[in-house]
């Protein structure tokens, strides 16, 4: 649901399809919750104010005053603090604000403008990861799909949402960041983002073990310079999945349009208090499996109503020099065989071993196969035969 480009999705439906399909999710928008009031509050009357006088400097002082009440928490804190760099942001640095182009690059949009942003607003216990991380579980799925090569790694993502959690590390967002607006970037961007977003859920829902496709999502961020789209994937049905989109906005440039910056708080804290809901249910399973291994001596075994079978393989860009591989549970469990699958698969089987026949295989079942060692009984590859000194005469 995310790319409304009319050389996109759009154009293999036509107007009522693509409303229809529309109006079909519109159940999954999300509104901004009760408590982001009070932070926009304090936003409207910084920028009020500093329009009226004319100066960032008032606006300045009011959130500092703000910050010294004493019964301001310390996310207040941060998110007043937040606001300031904003003000700041207007002040001193107008020109990258304005600007595209080579001036600045990725690293500097992301060091000047939104670090300072993100990090006061998702803090602790949510964390952010920057500067191009991969998270393990997208590696360890794409290791299975092509587990001939040696040197698969997951998707590198220029911002990754997570929360640490009695040792481990779950993801619970994405971002991607570019500056020149080409149009090319941001649709690599957004497939690699709706991939990366897909891989969350599925982790989360093997973790959870949730019944309720509602109370599972990730939070997907494009920001091109100073713009941001931020969007959510669910899974909405038995090997469904959809990117729908949330929010959209520009940070403000001059002292006329800080009112822009509210859009920016409603989506950050409204991506906060979400993800603040998976962290809870995360403490809430570590403790509920912890008492059923003590109890039982075993481990949870998946529930009836467990949506975590709903998931389906991701598709991956294949590493070098291996070729594009549709993974084989992308379109889920494969029903029993009738008589005719059973007569095709025997069929492909003598082709399969006819073909070994033609290969110079040992007695031991290696054979040289593109470049390594194959074995035709674990049907698994090699760097070296095992017994490397004969290899070379047996092949």
């Amino acid at each position: 649901m995310v790319d409304e480009r009319a050389d996109g999705q759009r154009r293999f439906l036509t107007v009522e399809q693509w409303d229809y399909v529309k109006n079909l999710f519109s159940h999954l928008k999300i509104a901004p919750p009760n408590k982001v009031e009070s932070a926009v509050d304090i936003w409207k009357i910084v920028y009020k104010t500093c329009e009226a006088i004319g100066s960032v400097k008032v606006g300045e002082q009011y959130l500092f005053k703000m910050r010294q009440r004493e019964d301001s928490s310390e996310e207040s804190r941060l998110i007043c603090k937040a606001m300031e760099h904003m003000l700041e942001l207007v002040e001193t640095k107008q020109d990258i604000l304005c600007q595209r182009g080579s001036k600045y690059t990725e690293n500097d949009y992301l060091r000047i403008v939104w670090s300072p942003i993100l990090e006061r607003i998702f803090s602790s216990p949510l964390r952010l990861i920057s500067g191009e991380s991969i998270f393990k579980y997208t590696t360890k799925q794409k290791q299975q799909l092509y587990d001939e090569s040696n040197d698969v790694k997951g998707f590198k993502i220029d911002i990754r949402y997570v929360v640490d959690k009695n040792g481990k590390t779950y993801d619970l967002g994405a971002a991607e960041l570019g500056k020149d607006g080409a149009s090319c970037k941001i649709i690599q961007d957004e497939g690699k983002l709706t991939r990366e977003g897909k891989d969350v859920v599925d982790s989360l829902l093997k973790t959870l073990h949730e019944s309720n496709h509602r109370h599972v999502l990730s939070w997907i961020i494009q920001i091109d310079a100073c713009e941001a789209e931020i969007s959510t994937l669910h899974i909405v049905g038995n090997g469904v999945y959809v990117a729908y989109p949330q929010f959209k906005f520009e940070l403000p440039t001059t002292l006329d349009n800080l009112s822009k910056f509210e859009q920016a708080l409603q989506a950050f804290l409204t991506i906060k208090e979400h993800m603040m809901m998976i962290q809870s249910r995360l403490s809430t399973e570590q403790q509920r499996e912890g008492v059923i291994s003590q109890t039982f001596n075993r481990s949870n075994q998946v529930k009836s109503d467990d949506i975590s079978t709903w998931t389906r393989a991701t598709w991956y860009t294949p590493p070098k020099p291996s070729k594009s591989r549709v993974p084989v549970p992308l379109f889920g469990q494969k029903s029993k065989f009738n008589f005719a699958e059973r007569l095709l698969v025997a069929r492909n089987q003598d082709l399969i071993e006819s073909e070994e026949e033609k290969e110079n295989v040992d007695m031991f079942g290696w054979t040289k196969r593109n470049g390594k060692f194959y074995n035709i009984h674990t049907q698994k590859y090699a760097d070296e035969h095992p017994l490397d000194k004969e290899s070379q005469v047996i092949l």
